[in-house]
């Protein structure tokens, strides 16, 4: 398995057993039927929550002009020149998210 890509873990219990399976980015495994049932259930699951949409007010909410989510990417945000300003006044005494962002 690559490092990119989601995993997802699904856990199955009775009374007698514990069962775990992994399926690592099923959308990439061509027509597994599996992989097919488990992305299935991803895409409903991200629709019936609204995901999209919770996803985008919540990033747009980041007063930073660059972040991360504890992962190796690194996100940064297209600013407008007054978001710029905006941002920079944030950061006023502070290390700027910049130079965090070339040093992190």
């Amino acid at each position: 398995m690559g490092g990119d890509g989601i995993s997802y873990l699904i856990e199955h219990v009775t009374p007698t057993d514990y069962y775990f399976k992994t399926y690592w980015t099923p959308m990439e495994q061509d027509s597994l039927y599996e992989a097919e049932v488990i992305q299935s259930f991803v895409n409903k699951s991200l629709e019936i929550t609204n995901a999209k949409k919770i996803w985008g007010e919540f990033s747009s909410g980041i007063p930073f002009e660059c972040y991360s989510n504890g992962g190796s990417m690194v996100i940064m945000k297209m600013l407008t020149e007054k978001q710029k300003k905006k941002y920079k006044y944030r950061t006023k005494n502070k290390t700027s998210c910049r130079a965090w962002c070339l040093f992190t």
